[in-house]
């Protein structure tokens, strides 16, 4: 049997590596699964959080990681 969220999380390690140039640590990525995330979702949120020009990997993981702060699920909840 498959385990879909292991799956899941190697996805969205491998897209966040080739999109972003950076390596997730995986402790980062332990927190995402299929039910607190979308992978459409968090590639559109780093988009408009991040600035392309001026990225570093330190503001690539406090942008990831706030995707998953409380304030943040409450609005991503209510897609506008």
């Amino acid at each position: 049997m498959f385990n879909t969220n292991d799956i899941y999380k190697s996805a969205l390690n491998y897209t966040l590596r080739k999109r972003y140039g950076y390596k997730t640590p995986i402790k980062t990525i332990k927190r995402f699964n299929q039910k607190n995330s979308d992978l459409n979702d968090i590639c559109k949120y780093i988009d408009q959080k991040m600035d392309l020009k001026n990225k570093t990997k330190k503001d690539f993981l406090k942008i990831l990681n706030s995707y998953l702060s409380p304030y943040n699920k409450l609005f991503r909840t209510f897609k506008f």
